[in-house]
């Protein structure tokens, strides 16, 4: 309505609002739209000629829309999107007499601005009351319904992308918990980056000793020496900034590509954003250096057997960092091995029907015409009128069972004789039914009145639920339902919901217009352009008959466990590259610190092999130790993530095991070149050098 240019600040870059206010006919087209229209033509006050058939209404021919607007283009982030805004008293007008376009009509959206909203429980529950009066009131048919039956929501629109998970509608939304992974992930990279360069220059650092004790006696301060290490830090940081941004554009469509990302880093746009990601890195160089003159400070300004005590404590710290990267690489490999097992459980779970290869089309009413079309092709499998069968949401209505009445909640799905073959539903006791209309019959009142015993058929958890011992003949009082047949339980919404009672049947009081097609995948293309061609013949433009053909995207379902697991999956990759590193520049650090031991060790016999072991050793008992501690709590992050799943794969006792068997083959590949090098080293050469 006119309401909504004021409510809203978007910009008319033609015309004004209260042209559109005063016009019931009025169109605000978008910038876009009104440039493919008209061209380089002046819009305002052109007219559009809208055929009946693009809102499925008897009362006129068509409409003509008058454009008093232009829109500038909305931007893509924004969660309001359309083409053209059109007065919604026009609508008023053109449906008054038309009470079957109730059905079909859009739903518009309610916009309101409440700034003091107190208690925002209550007001839902005001307006869902109101909403269900009204619609019960004007409604000629009895749906059965209660109060609280059906409950609106109000959202506020500035935390709408992170709020509409669950909100079916809803197409511009985002993931709060995958962001939640995104950061902590990122945070451990950087943790395990941190640490990897503390362990390296420490290493490097205590072997500087003499040059920062040489600088002492020469005059340098304690802030000398400290702001040269923190200045190394800061250059070595920044250095790595540089060329990560001069890197970046060669694999950040790869990585957007892995986890779905539409957006691109922009580094004019992006300033602030690149310029704090900056900061951060000089204070963590910073701190760095700081952390590292802490740890070197009695090994430069003590005396040679106090600094054997540091480098004994120093050893111990890079032990220590050591153990916690370990301890994340076997938590991240348990869960990145546990969340690819839940996803190849969840692609090839048996759903108890045929979810490949169905088309859902919603042909107006040329019930008739689309029926004899969809007989003569060879390649439909089976066609059936009725409602999808998969559904992202479902809803619970109350039934009343057998003589005795027992409630129970369901969900029932609208079909035809035909749907259960057309889906692959299959039988397990009765047989199935035989609808009480058919679609000729549909929309006759007369014959609606004669309307007995409607037959249905009911899956496997309805029958648990109410207790049958024999479903067969049993009648659902409050809806005149008789039960003539049993279907192995379909798992028609994600996994992530229980599978609920469900009753399968044709009532006219639910009846559903579109057709769900069965067909051989190699000839899609075939079909698609029978239909398009089929609308068309009834002169729906493209733009209209493109939204009336669905195919569900079973891929979409489980789009955040897919980007979970890849986003898993590169981050075990990056994990793998820093602990092999930072073993790398421990063992660097050990054997250089135990070159005299080894020497000593050889000449007194030892072989190359009990050098290694008792190099190695301690490299297994590092990761036996994070092993021990990573395992609760992969265990506890996995158990607590598989909740979301009302049917999951099992925390199998091999996939700790084999993480921890991965990080101990890893980290004794990583240090083994250079463990070996120390052991086969002449011991002469080495004890000479000491």
């Amino acid at each position: 309505d006119p309401a909504f240019f004021e409510l809203f600040s978007f910009p008319l870059k033609q015309g004004n609002v209260l042209d559109f206010k005063n016009k019931p006919n009025g169109v605000v087209l978008s910038e876009k739209k009104a440039n493919e229209l008209f061209l380089n033509q002046n819009p305002i006050g052109k007219v559009l000629n809208i055929s009946k058939e693009n809102f499925r209404t008897k009362s006129i021919e068509s409409w003509q829309l008058e454009v008093v607007g232009v829109l500038k283009d909305i931007p893509k982030t924004s969660t309001i999107q359309g083409d053209s805004f059109i007065n919604i008293d026009f609508f008023t007008q053109v449906y008054k007499d038309d009470f079957e376009v109730g059905w079909n009509s859009s739903f518009p959206e309610l916009y309101l601005q409440v700034p003091d909203l107190q208690n925002k429980a209550a007001f839902e529950t005001q307006i869902s009351k109101l909403f269900l009066e009204n619609f019960n009131l004007n409604n000629p048919v009895k749906f059965h319904q209660k109060e609280g039956d059906q409950k609106f929501s109000i959202q506020r629109l500035d935390a709408i992308y992170f709020d509409s998970e669950d909100v079916d509608r809803q197409v511009l939304k985002g993931s709060r918990q995958f962001v939640n992974v995104l950061w902590l992930i990122g945070f451990l990279t950087l943790l395990l980056a941190t640490t990897n360069y503390i362990i390296m220059n420490l290493g490097l650092n205590l072997n500087r000793a003499k040059e920062f004790q040489s600088r002492r006696y020469l005059g340098a301060s304690k802030m000398n020496i400290l702001g040269q290490l923190s200045l190394e830090s800061i250059i070595n940081v920044s250095l790595c900034f540089v060329i990560a941004l001069l890197t970046y554009p060669l694999f950040s469509d790869s990585v957007a590509s892995l986890l779905d990302f539409t957006y691109q880093l922009n580094y004019i746009t992006d300033i602030g954003i690149v310029l704090s990601f900056f900061a951060i890195l000089v204070c963590i160089a910073f701190m760095t250096g700081l952390l590292q003159y802490l740890i070197l400070y009695s090994a430069i300004f003590a005396s040679t057997k106090g600094a054997k005590k540091i480098n004994f404590s120093i050893s111990a710290i890079i032990k220590g960092l050591i153990g916690l990267q370990l301890f994340l690489f076997i938590t991240i490999i348990c869960c990145a091995i546990i969340v690819q097992k839940q996803n190849t459980f969840l692609q090839n779970k048996d759903l108890g029907f045929n979810p490949e290869n169905i088309i859902s089309i919603y042909p107006n009413r040329e019930n008739e015409a689309i029926r004899d079309l969809l007989a003569s092709k060879s390649y439909v499998a089976s066609f059936s009128q009725g409602e999808e069968l998969f559904r992202t949401e479902f809803r619970l209505d109350e039934y009343e069972v057998g003589t005795e009445k027992q409630k129970i909640s369901a969900t029932i799905i609208q079909g035809d004789g035909n749907y259960v073959k057309t889906h692959g539903i299959e039988l397990v006791q009765g047989r199935n039914f035989q609808p009480f209309l058919t679609y000729k019959t549909l929309f006759d009142w007369d014959e609606r009145k004669k309307m007995d015993i409607v037959e249905v058929i009911v899956n496997e958890e309805f029958v648990r639920k109410a207790n049958l011992k024999n479903p067969i003949g049993t009648l659902i009082s409050n809806r005149d339902y008789k039960i003539v047949g049993v279907f192995k339980n379909t798992y028609n919404t994600p996994l992530y919901n229980p599978i609920q009672p469900t009753i399968l049947g044709f009532d006219f009081s639910f009846s559903s217009n579109k057709y769900q097609i069965a067909y051989n995948p190699t000839f899609k293309k075939e079909l698609l352009n029978d239909l398009y061609a089929f609308f068309e013949k009834f002169e729906i433009s493209k733009a209209v008959y493109q939204n009336y053909i669905h195919e569900f995207d079973y891929k979409e379902v489980y789009k955040k466990e897919v980007q979970l697991k890849n986003l898993l999956q590169l981050f075990t990759g990056i994990v793998l590259v820093i602990a092999v590193l930072g073993l790398f520049a421990i063992s660097l650090f050990i054997t250089q610190n135990r070159t005299k031991e080894i020497g000593v060790r050889k000449i007194n016999g030892a072989t190359i092999l009990e050098v290694l072991k008792m190099l190695n050793k301690s490299f297994v008992f590092w990761v036996g130790i994070a092993f021990v501690f990573a395992v609760p709590v992969s265990y506890i992050i996995m158990q607590k993530w598989l909740q979301n799943f009302a049917f999951k794969t099992a925390l199998s006792w091999w996939v700790f095991a084999l993480s921890g068997l991965l990080v101990l083959l890893i980290s004794l590949l990583a240090v083994s070149w250079q463990t070996y090098k120390a052991a086969t080293q002449n011991p002469v050469k080495a004890l000479r050098d000491d």
